[in-house]
């Protein structure tokens, strides 16, 4: 493995979209969680192994 000289410094535009957006992230989640951890069991197929 090789490691690159240069530094990448954060980009403040950037970093201040994401952070917009994960504070809805944030407001959704409470409400959403059960339905998407049930959705992850459904993509993750039978838990039994049949079919």
């Amino acid at each position: 493995m090789r490691l690159r000289d240069e530094i990448t410094e954060p980009d403040p535009e950037r970093t201040r979209i994401y952070e917009e957006r994960y504070v809805v992230y944030r407001s959704l989640y409470p409400a959403t969680r059960e339905a998407m951890h049930r959705l992850t069991d459904l993509a993750a197929g039978p838990a039994d192994g049949a079919g």
